[in-house]
């Protein structure tokens, strides 16, 4: 059951009225304006953080967002490989990648994230945060926003085809529904800018 939330009762108010009402307008664009910037401005904020604090959150982040893809080995194509993800306009960078660890005379899985790596990353993704939106949030797929360059993968091809058919099957639905809701309002919001 979907809530209606105060934001969605006041996006919809704005919407559903014309621009002839100047009031309207500029308050419109103003809300606009301001959602639009909000992840570039936290992301520029974590960018801020020390190194080691900003791979530990994203590190967690990802662990547990992705814990069955983890769990059922689905991201072996990264081990001894490294992702980059390029935030293009912010800009912000981190890298990914899999490897073994033993724990308790068990072997398992694990993400490892950094800002940071001594070598090139074997396949890079680069995009600006709204394309990147719009693929966590399954509105576009790696491919269109390819062809419409505002994805770029450069690096091994191999890699990153293996990259975009993950990211392709990846199940969202399990996803902290905090978490896909926020994604989804922002996507809404910047697909109704002008």
């Amino acid at each position: 059951m979907n809530k209606t939330t105060p934001f969605d009762m006041l996006w919809h108010k704005l919407n559903s009225e014309s621009c002839s009402n100047l009031l309207i307008c500029i308050a419109k664009k103003r809300l606009q304006h301001q959602l639009l910037a909000l992840p570039k401005d936290i992301t520029k904020a974590f960018a801020r953080l020390p190194s080691s604090f900003q791979s530990w959150v994203a590190q967690t982040t990802l662990s547990n967002l992705l814990s069955e893809q983890i769990t059922d080995e689905s991201l072996r194509f990264l081990e001894g490989h490294w992702l980059a993800i390029i935030i293009s306009d912010v800009p912000y960078q981190f890298f990914i990648s899999v490897r073994d660890v033993e724990h308790s005379g068990l072997r398992k899985q694990s993400i490892v994230v950094k800002t940071q790596i001594e070598q090139e990353p074997d396949v890079t993704f680069s995009g600006d945060i709204d394309s990147l939106v719009s693929i966590a949030v399954r509105e576009q797929d790696p491919d269109t926003l390819f062809f419409q360059r505002k994805l770029l993968v450069t690096g091994n091809t191999e890699l990153g085809l293996q990259v975009k058919n993950f990211l392709d099957e990846l199940d969202t639905s399990a996803f902290p529904s905090v978490l896909l809701c926020a994604l989804k309002k922002y996507n809404d919001v910047m697909q109704t800018a002008p």
